[in-house]
């Protein structure tokens, strides 16, 4: 009520501003906005009383001076702006032309001003006050994203900011924080091995089911680049395998706890897979027809033998392939298999210059065969193991290796190795090994002293037990020297082994123990396992624990599932810091991680989306603790409005966070472009049908009821001049309706004569069916409280 009152006072100053008309470019409008330092509109306006003594005409000279000094002097009264602003207007306001009545009119506005305007001219300038005068409800604007959010007021024209919200809710971009070096390689389900940036959905990869510790398939959903300063290189021992991170991305410990590089310590044990199973499928191949050559169309485990061997020492020509040994017997070996593979022409020869014999495969159709069905076979440095090849069945991948291993691998008293000068390829190799449980570590060694290269050497060697034996199974050697040392190395190898270790703390294996109603007393010689000083070797488990409780059919089988778990802990021996800035790339996965290096690695993003799922939640209830404050029971908000960019707003609305009756108010939900301020007047611009059509809706209601008044019970409805007034003078009007069609003077009269009985009004529109009726009715109509006889 007190807002109409207002309104119509701010009619009447403005229908007097009206009337003064300057003869000249001397009438001085000022707007000062709300919280604007009023000392500063004082010394512009002595700055345009400077500037107003270049003016021409004396008379009109006289008078804007005297104006802006009437309008200094007034200002001068003022300690700050008042709350919602403050507009001046000085000017001649003498109707002749021999009398000078500078007159100064000063109006605090009813909603805050929002500009700031110093005019002198011929009238005043009174647009923004009559923009005010349309004001007949309040509306709530809250527009929100994950990130901030802005709660304000529309006030007819005018949009007030109540309330700045930040929400600390990490970006989505940010989702790639938790980001591995571009080169990282992942194991995909059909048993290709790629980089980490070259990966897409919804392609299938590898993951941990960290329920049954198993290996299992899960989707790509998603994926970032990004760029990050800081960096951790973080190389593992038994066996030694290396990732870089950025300082955020999570790795699972032995315990299962999550921890970010950063976080992460030397000494800590990370997961990773015992053995990668693939199922693999056969491979078709395109060969030409040829009328001598033999060219297969499945790879075949021949040709992938051969193709093993031709990634280690072989080359291509133009109308040939060329192998290159020192070992002669090698050759001839390679060169009966080449013949029986393809039945193709060949010749052996030794080069005295370069102190190597060369084994020429003859065939351009098998040129092209290979560079056409094997285009990862390049230069040393770039070669890559084929994709047909990871793709195959196992007894094709095998006997690729064991060519492979017959060319560039040896087996030393201490180890069995294969190095190169190519480190994505040894690191493929490393991750194609698990396929049979054969575990490896990736070493790096400075080659300066090799006379033939300065480029570093990279080396996989095989030192477990175990995973020797597996290599000896699966894979071995084509040639007898090398089997033979291979057989050596394993029969003086030790059981002892830090590779294959139970996942699970010792302290752990306690409690299920004692459960049973063991004490542990009964395993003398791993007492220190269970108070979590050491890890366990799968073998020392199974023969110092399993053993020991065989005839316990239900607890052996509990505590055989860790010794069946395919994932086993593998402790940190160095963490290095980078500071260097690096492109990193992120990926989303169903299942929550993946497997990166060989190392079972967090699906950052998924814990990312929890981190922020939880922060945008705590940053909804804020907002609405802040709405529910200032929408609930205030009689003033006719309705709310809701926007923002993306779903944030649905999701917001849609939640349980505001307050039921808070929520009744909500009129419209709109997609926006922009937060803020800005946001604001655009949440209200794109709202303009709807407040309209509010707007409409309650004039209509109200025109209804009495419509509805009249027809049924007319003893409390009543229109025309004669009966309205008499029921004001009774005080009988519940609500007074005012055509808009009206005179002003008029309206402001019937006003001021129901507001002395606490009675509202509602000033009806014309551009209503119902609106019209009124005016046919005189333009004046009234709800009563009770009868007037």
């Amino acid at each position: 009520m007190e807002d109409k009152k207002k309104i119509m006072k701010l009619k009447k100053v403005i229908r007097e501003l009206e009337a003064v008309k300057g003869r000249h470019t001397e009438l001085v409008s000022v707007y000062i906005p709300k919280d604007y330092d009023i000392i500063k509109i004082i010394q512009h306006l002595e700055q345009e009383q400077g500037t107003a003594s270049n003016i021409k005409d004396k008379n009109t000279r006289k008078n804007v001076i005297d104006s802006l000094e009437r309008a200094i002097r007034f200002l001068r009264l003022y300690k700050s702006t008042p709350e919602n602003g403050l507009a001046i207007f000085c000017g001649d306001a003498s109707e002749s032309e021999n009398k000078t009545d500078i007159k100064v009119w000063s109006i605090e506005p009813p909603v805050p001003l929002q500009i700031r305007l110093y005019r002198c001219d011929q009238v005043f300038v009174l647009d923004p006050l009559k923009d005010m005068m349309n004001i007949k409800d309040n509306y709530g604007l809250i527009i929100l994203d994950n990130r901030e959010a802005t709660i304000g007021i529309l006030s007819g024209t005018s949009i007030t900011t109540l309330f700045h919200l930040t929400s600390g809710v990490p970006g989505k971009i940010k989702a790639g924080g938790q980001c591995l070096n571009p080169e990282t390689l992942i194991q995909l389900t059909d048993g290709n091995i790629i980089l980490i940036k070259d990966s897409s959905m919804p392609c299938l990869l590898k993951s941990a089911n960290l329920n049954n510790k198993s290996i299992e398939d899960s989707a790509i959903l998603n994926k970032w680049e990004n760029k990050k300063e800081v960096t951790y290189k973080i190389i593992t021992k038994f066996p030694r395998l290396e990732i870089e991170a950025s300082k955020d991305h999570i790795f699972f410990t032995n315990s299962f706890e999550e921890k970010s590089s950063s976080e992460l310590n030397i000494g800590d044990h990370l997961l990773m897979p015992e053995k990668i199973e693939v199922k693999g499928s056969a491979q078709i191949l395109h060969p030409e027809e040829h009328k001598t050559l033999t060219l297969p169309k499945v790879l075949n485990k021949n040709t992938a033998q051969i193709l093993g061997y031709f990634l280690g020492d072989g080359n291509y020509e133009e109308d040939r392939l060329t192998f290159s040994e020192r070992d002669k017997s090698t050759l001839v070996k390679y060169q009966n298999l080449i013949k029986k593979a393809f039945n193709a022409n060949t010749s052996l020869r030794f080069r005295e210059s370069k102190n190597y014999y060369q084994l020429r495969v003859y065939g351009r159709a098998l040129v092209r065969l290979f560079r056409n069905e094997f285009p990862e076979l390049k230069k040393a440095l770039d070669s890559q193991i084929p994709i047909k090849i990871l793709k195959s069945h196992d007894e094709i991948l095998k006997l690729f290796l064991k060519g492979l291993f017959d060319t560039e691998g040896y087996a030393t008293k201490d180890e069995l190795s294969i190095g190169m000068n190519n480190k994505i390829l040894i690191h493929q190799l490393q991750l194609s090994l698990l396929r049979f449980g054969i575990i490896g570590s990736l070493c790096t060694y400075d080659n300066k002293c090799n006379p033939y290269s300065k480029k570093t050497r990279y080396t996989l060697r095989i030192t477990e037990k175990q995973s020797l034996k597996n290599f000896q199974k699966n894979i071995n050697f084509t040639f007898k020297n090398k089997r033979d040392k291979l057989a050596k190395l394993i029969k003086n190898r030790t059981e002892k082994n830090y590779v294959r270790q139970i996942i699970t703390q010792g302290s752990s294996i306690r409690k299920i123990i004692e459960k049973a109603g063991l004490n542990i007393q009964h395993f003398p010689k791993v007492t220190n396992f269970f108070r979590n000083e050491r890890q366990m070797s799968k073998n020392i488990f199974n023969s110092s624990i399993l053993k020991e409780i065989k005839n316990n059919k239900q607890l052996y089988s509990e505590l055989k599932n860790f010794s069946n778990y395919n994932l086993i802990p593998v402790k940190i021996k160095s963490i290095e810091k980078i500071n260097k800035e690096v492109p990193m790339v992120d990926i989303e996965v169903r299942n929550r991680n993946f497997i990166a290096n060989g190392l079972i690695v967090h699906n950052s993003q998924a814990r990312f989306a929890r981190l922020r799922e939880g922060a945008a939640h705590e940053f909804y209830k804020r907002i609405a603790e802040v709405s529910n404050k200032e929408f609930y029971n205030n009689p003033k908000i006719r309705g709310i409005l809701i926007g923002g960019p993306g779903p944030t707003k649905e999701t917001f609305f849609e939640g349980n966070y505001l307050n039921n009756e808070v929520k009744k108010k909500v009129l419209t939900t709109q997609d926006l472009s922009y937060t803020e301020d800005y946001g604001l007047r655009e949440l209200v611009d794109k709202s303009k049908d709807v407040l309209a059509e509010e707007s409409i809706t309650k004039e209509k209601k109200l025109m209804l009821r009495f419509l509805e008044m009249l027809a049924k019970d007319n003893s409390k409805a009543a229109y025309g001049k004669a009966n309205v007034k008499k029921a004001i003078e009774y005080g009988a009007v519940e609500i007074l309706l005012i055509s808009e069609s009206l005179d002003n003077e008029l309206i402001e009269e019937y006003i001021e004569a129901v507001e002395k009985f606490n009675s509202t009004y509602e000033i009806i529109s014309i551009d209503t069916n119902e609106g019209v009726q009124l005016k046919e009715l005189g333009g004046i109509a009234a709800i009563l409280r009770y009868p007037v006889n």
